[in-house]
Formats: structure tokens, C-alpha cells, sequence
């Protein structure tokens, strides 16, 4: 055989070589998702049956034993997990030591509102599993409130992207040490640490916030810390804070210094009922991008001053219930304030009930539609400036100067209510111990969406309540102030007497 011109001639053998290149390859054990793992454990639970206590089994379950399934399509390994009723232990194996958790482990012991199941779980040994590989623990915990402690010291958190409601109602903890995690990748940590209501201590030192952008709830109602460090938190992406310090009833101080809220359109509820808070510094606070501030310092019960002059609120559009329920606020700067895009003000200023004078002679009201309770139970309060209200497009002023009984006169001169529907206990009071005597108008209001055909809506009652000594331009009142509804919202003239006292 002759296979090239320069081949010698010859007997030659024709011969297949192969040449095999393998690379190893570290089989593993991957567990289903978090939501799936949630169904199946929960599964394992009967009325009499409950799981107390989670592990890694030393060895396979008995034949005899109820197992189900929780590996991943992914996985080279088969994983069983079943419940023994004699230690009340929901066991898990596999042939390997190390077991993986799913990319996706959100939801894992997630325990549900008004569900008994895995309720009653009281520690989980999480030593054997790999966290290397997971991007999602939301709600991994949520809801567990019979744990007392949690050892995660294993978890690698290196490549999760978002820990919201991670922790959120594991009431029994009160201490929880997450030194170790890495939180350079998240993004959402809202809710993180929701109603972890006994938890006594927090060192957040080592985190890394420089990519998240969600900070929603993240201290809810966590009412039993008594400090709180953010001094290392890089805010410089976020864009929502509401309700963040919701109901840190006990923390005295909080230092936000280093807040950059540049991006922030959210701050609503951010430091609701924080009523042993006795200082707050928010100069650096930048509110330009801020829609939201709804109920932002409610019940902030024991702040004695408050200075916003930095507030640009030039985007806001609800302001309702904003310094609701300040009740020891003797000085508040809102000089700054930017009104033009403000729909909503009800209960702004409702029982801030130390402050004595109130200038709002610089609002702009055009947008607003919602008045009602706005001044309710300032108590003190003894001059108010709202000179320059617009009030055309409000539809409801009810309660709105309730049990303001140390006014003796209010000068509402630029107010219009031709879409009005709601006066009802607008300038009531709940005692006849009360200072006001004149209300000046430029003319009569209009009542007709109030009244339809001389009938008074059932929501417009007790307007005048207990004012007992308010006359009208002309010197007339009533005996019986609680029964003169809205027909009284004009200027005393002889024929058709009137609470309002004329003034051009």
C-alpha cells in the first residue's frame, strides 16, 4: 500500500489512536427552591405531628420512614427529608456532607401569618449547608416566631442580591451575629429585620450598602433596641426609606449623618412612633426627589423641636398626617416648604398640641383636596397665618380646627369651598371651655355640596360644637351651638344670621 509519493514501499498496519482528555468533576447536592422546600417540609406536619428541631441526618432514613424529595432537577444527588416523631426533628440526607442551597432559596422556613405550620420549630442546624451559590434569601425566615437563636456563621452571602423580610418576625430573637455576611451584592434589603421586636443589640459594622436601592421597613417595629449605628451605611442608591424606623420606640438617639438621600422619593412613616427619640438632626437631608411624606414624624412624641429648613418639597404630593401626633413639638421650621404639588394634608398638623404659633403664610394649597382634621387638637395654638390658602379643590375639611381652644380668632379670608362635601365638627370643640369668638371671611361659603336640597348630608353634623362663645359679624350666636349645622358658614346679616364676621 502506496499512501504517498515519498512513502517507501513497504507492509505497513493501519492503526486508530484515541487520546482522552477528562476533567473531574465534583458531584453535589443541590436543594429544590426555597418555595418548593417550604411546601414539602411543611407537608411533613399532621395535627399531632409537629417539627420542633431541623438537622442533617447521619445516616439514609429507614425504609419504613415517609420521606419526600427536596433535590433539585440539578442535583447529582438524591436529598430525603422526613419528619421522626419521636424527637419531633425534621431530618434531611444525602450522600455527601455538603449540601447546596438553591439560587433561589427565598421563602425556605417562611412560617405565614395565621398558619400553624413549622410554628413551632425551636432551632435549625444549618451547619451542613453551602450558601456559595444562592442570590435570593427573602423571607428565608419570615414568620419562625418561636426561635430564639440562629446561627448563621456558615453563610456565604457573597452573591445575594436581595434579603428582603429575611429576618422579618422572628420575634423570640435578641441576638443575632451577622459579621460574617457579605452584603456587597444586595440590592433589596427591606423589611430585613421587620418586628424583631426583642432583639436588644444589632451591629450592622460590616455591611456593605452600596447597592441598594431598597431600605423599606428595614427596622420595623424592632422596639426593644436601644442603639443603632449606621455610621458605614453607603445610602447613596436608594430610593425608598418609608417606614424604615417604624416604632423604635426606645431608641433615644439616632445619628444620620452620613445619609446620603439624594435618590430618595419615599420617606413616608420613616420615623413613626419613635416617641423616646429626643433629637434628630436631618440638615443634611436632601428631600428634592421625595413624593411621599405621609405620616414621616407621626407620634415622634417626645421631639421638642424640629428644623426642616432644608426641606425641599417641591415634588411631595402627600403631606397627611406629617407631624401627627407631636405632642411635646414647641418649635417646628418649615419655612422651606414648597406646597405647589401637595394633594394631601389631612392630619398634618393634628394634636401637635405645644406649639403656640403657626406661620403657613407661604403654602401654596392649589392641588390640595384633602383639609380634613389638618389643625385637630392643636391645643396651644394661639395665631395661625394661612393667608395665602387655596382652597378650591378641597372636598374635605372636616375636624379641621377641632379642639383648637386657645384661638380666639381665625382669619380664613382666602378660603373658598365650592368643592367642599365634609364640614362636619370642622370648628367644633369637645368642651365649652373655649376661646374663639371671631372667624373672618370675605364672604359666605358655599355649602351646596354639603346640602342637597335643603337637606344636610349626615357626615356635615356638629360643625360649631361647643362654641359657646364664637359670635357672628353682627353679635349673634346660638345657645345651642351643637345643633347649628353648615346654614352657619356665612357672614351675620340681619334675616340670615352667620358664625363669620366680614373682613375685605
Amino acid at each position: 500500500m502506496k499512501l504517498s509519493d515519498n512513502l517507501e514501499s513497504g507492509r505497513y498496519t493501519n492503526k486508530l489512536i484515541f487520546s482522552i482528555l477528562t476533567n473531574n468533576y465534583d458531584r453535589i447536592a443541590v436543594i429544590t427552591e426555597g418555595p418548593d422546600f417550604n411546601t414539602k417540609l411543611k407537608s411533613l406536619e399532621t395535627t399531632t405531628n409537629k417539627i420542633e428541631h431541623f438537622k442533617k441526618g447521619t445516616v439514609a432514613p429507614a425504609v419504613s420512614m415517609s420521606t419526600v424529595n427536596i433535590d433539585d432537577e440539578y442535583s447529582d444527588y438524591e436529598i430525603k427529608l422526613w419528619l421522626d416523631p419521636t424527637d419531633k426533628t425534621a431530618y434531611y440526607y444525602a450522600e455527601t456532607e455538603k449540601v447546596y442551597l438553591n439560587a433561589d432559596s427565598s421563602e425556605m422556613f417562611f412560617s405565614k401569618y395565621g398558619e400553624q405550620k413549622i410554628k413551632n420549630i425551636l432551632d435549625l442546624d444549618l451547619s451542613n449547608f453551602d450558601t456559595s451559590q444562592v442570590t435570593n434569601m427573602s423571607s428565608m425566615f419570615r414568620g419562625m416566631s418561636n426561635l430564639t437563636t440562629l446561627n448563621l456563621s456558615n453563610f456565604d452571602t457573597s452573591q445575594v442580591t436581595n434579603v428582603n423580610s429575611m429576618l422579618a418576625s422572628v420575634s423570640n430573637l435578641t441576638t443575632i451575629d451577622l459579621s460574617s455576611f457579605d452584603t456587597s451584592k444586595v440590592t433589596d434589603i427591606s423589611a430585613m429585620f421587620y418586628d424583631l421586636s426583642n432583639l436588644i443589640t444589632l451591629n450592622l459594622s460590616n455591611f456593605d450598602t452600596s447597592r441598594v436601592t431598597n431600605m423599606q421597613d428595614m427596622f420595623y417595629g424592632m422596639r426593644n433596641l436601644t442603639t443603632l449605628d449606621l455610621s458605614s451605611f453607603d445610602t447613596s442608591k436608594v430610593t425608598r426609606m418609608g417606614a424604615m424606623f417604624y416604632g423604635m420606640r426606645n431608641l433615644t438617639t439616632l445619628n444620620l449623618s452620613s445619609f446620603d438621600t439624594s435618590k430618595v422619593t419615599d420617606m413616608s412613616l420613616m420615623f413613626y412612633n419613635m416617641s423616646s427619640l429626643t433629637t434628630l438632626n436631618l440638615s443634611n437631608f436632601d428631600t428634592s426627589q421625595v413624593i411621599n411624606m405621609y405620616s414621616m414624624f407621626d407620634s415622634v412624641s417626645n421631639l421638642t423641636t424640629l428644623d426642616l429648613s432644608n426641606f425641599d418639597t417641591s415634588k411631595v404630593t402627600n403631606m397627611s398626617s406629617m407631624f401627627n401626633n407631636m405632642t411635646n413639638l414647641t418649635s417646628l421650621n418649615v419655612s422651606s416648604f414648597n406646597t405647589e404639588n401637595v394633594e394631601n394634608m389631612s392630619g398634618m398638623f393634628s394634636q401637635v398640641q405645644k406649639l403656640e404659633h403657626l406661620n403657613l403664610s407661604h403654602f401654596r394649597t392649589d392641588k390640595v383636596t384633602n383639609m380634613g382634621s389638618m389643625f385637630y387638637q392643636m391645643i396651644k395654638l394661639k395665631t395661625i397665618d394661612l393667608s395665602h390658602f387655596n382652597t378650591a379643590n378641597v372636598t374635605d375639611m372636616s375636624s379641621m380646627f377641632s379642639m383648637d381652644d386657645n384661638l380666639t380668632e381665625l382669619d380664613l379670608r382666602s378660603f373658598t369651598t365650592p368643592k367642599v362635601e365634609n364640614f362636619g365638627y370642622m370648628f367644633a370643640s369637645f368642651t365649652t371651655d373655649n376661646r374663639l369668638t371671631r372667624i373672618y371671611t370675605s364672604g359666605d361659603w358655599d355649602i351646596s355640596r354639603a346640602v342637597s336640597a335643603g337637606v344636610v348630608a349626615p357626615k356635615n353634623v356638629l360643625v360649631f360644637a361647643n362654641r359657646v362663645n364664637l359670635v357672628g359679624n353682627n353679635g349673634w350666636s346660638s345657645s345651642t351651638p351643637n345643633n347649628v349645622g353648615p346654614e352657619a358658614l356665612r357672614i351675620d346679616r340681619s334675616g340670615a344670621p352667620g358664625y363669620f364676621t366680614l373682613r375685605s
